[in-house]
């Protein structure tokens, strides 16, 4: 063929090399990510130092975004042959670090779950929620390649759920009961021994009922190293005990020790269906956490009905994409990796909403690539990470399978099927001449 007839080949773009997996995916962060820099900046009332900048905090929050960003790019360029071994050093260096803050870290706002790393402030327990992910989809994996260890892998499954939650607890309570409903759920989902679940499940649940039972039976509150099963206590009693019952909302005392949900209703009760306007809310200068756990309710008061439904539209979005994700990957192991990670993300922004809207006790877990928060921010960009790992290598074998189909390479001289894309196959011949 003539030199100057050869057709212009066209590689692979930057962005498509750059941004691999479900591009809805992408969609979907990129509007989240939108949406928790506005919001967080109309959130942080409180947050603003004595000096008055106002921008500091959401600079911080950028800073935190920008970081978790880059650690997702790193994650869906990391080799699948790796996981497992970065997964054991990630939840036993999460492990360790939550042992020894309890014994030797500072407390902040009344619990010990952060170390300082380069200025910012991390909790280990959320790394143990990637680590957990990844081992567990390992273990149940090699079950179903080896139904001889299947029940084994499945003891060593919950022993692991045990640990990582007995590690937590102390430091975060709702943050362990969400890491064991997350390995348990991940367990069922995955078909693993049943008979082991169910026989733990009544462990717990047994282990709970005691614990809750002393709690409001002994009569002095614990102290010491068991302090912080007060924090537990009065926010159950604040969770029985509210202002349900008051029908006049003028009644209702926002200053008591359950004010942080008091205001909280009021932000929502006061939304009405567009809400009061982006920067309007007036709740956020009496939630000390608005930026954070209760991001949600000012979302409401500021956008309304609207805004509400639409934050939940593109949360069922992603788990509707994550969901297909997980059924479309071929290896147990990214199968599983990608359907814990869906129900991790889905449990905590259930719980945060629930929260908000007075569900649930007040906890401390943030509402996904929404709220304010380092070690969230960055767990969720890990997660997605993943999710968008396992996206990529599903469509590699897609694009591979493809291509052994239309092999047309003997009539067409190009051997990279990546490269036949925006080839003009009139200019190359049909292979018949």
């Amino acid at each position: 063929m003539d030199e100057k007839m050869k057709p212009e080949i066209n590689h692979r773009t930057f962005i498509d090399q750059l941004f691999k997996g479900d591009k809805g995916i992408w969609v979907i962060f990129a509007l989240l990510v939108g949406i928790s820099i506005l919001e967080v900046f109309t959130a942080s009332g409180q947050s603003i130092p004595k000096s008055g900048n106002f921008i500091q905090p959401i600079m911080r929050h950028t800073q935190l975004l920008t970081i978790s960003f880059i650690t997702m790019l790193a994650v869906i360029n990391f080799p699948f042959n790796l996981f497992r071994t970065v997964g054991v050093a990630c939840l036993s260096a999460s492990i360790v670090i939550s042992i020894y803050i309890q014994f030797f870290g500072s407390a902040i706002n009344g619990g010990k779950r952060w170390f300082s790393v380069f200025g910012f402030q991390l909790q280990p327990s959320e790394f143990s929620k990637v680590g957990l992910i990844i081992i567990l989809s390992g273990l149940v994996a090699d079950g179903i390649a080896n139904p001889e260890k299947k029940k084994r892998n499945c003891g060593y499954a919950l022993a692991l759920i045990t640990i990582v939650c007995m590690s937590v607890v102390l430091e975060n309570l709702s943050t362990a009961l969400l890491i064991g409903a997350l390995g348990v759920t991940l367990l069922i989902v995955t078909g693993a021994y049943m008979k082991f679940i169910l026989q733990y499940l009544g462990l717990v649940l047994l282990a709970g009922s005691l614990l809750i039972g002393a709690l409001f039976i002994l009569p002095e509150a614990p102290s010491g190293f068991l302090a912080r099963a007060n924090t537990w206590k009065a926010r159950i009693e604040r969770f029985s005990n509210d202002d349900k019952d008051i029908s006049d909302p003028s009644e209702v005392d926002l200053f008591n020790e359950n004010a942080q949900r008091n205001h909280s209703n009021v932000a929502i009760a006061s939304a009405g269906v567009t809400g009061c306007g982006i920067g309007q809310s007036t709740e956020r200068s009496f939630l000390s956490e608005a930026n954070n756990d209760f991001i949600f309710s000012i979302i409401l008061e500021e956008t309304g009905l609207v805004g509400g439904i639409a934050i939940i539209v593109l949360y069922g979005w992603l788990f509707g994409r994550g969901w297909k994700i997980a059924h479309l990957a071929e290896k147990p192991f990214h199968k599983f990796m990608a359907a814990g990670v869906i129900i991790m993300l889905a449990y905590q922004t259930l719980i945060n909403m629930f929260v908000s809207v007075g569900i649930f006790p007040v906890t401390g877990q943030t509402l996904p690539l929404v709220s304010k928060g380092g070690s969230s921010a960055l767990t969720v960009c890990i997660l997605l990470g993943i999710l968008l790992k396992v996206s990529a290598e599903i469509q590699k074998k897609r694009d591979a399978d493809r291509a052994a189909d239309t092999d047309v390479s003997e009539w067409t001289g190009i051997e990279d099927h990546n490269q036949l894309v925006d080839v003009n196959l009139e200019e190359v011949g049909d292979g018949l001449d």
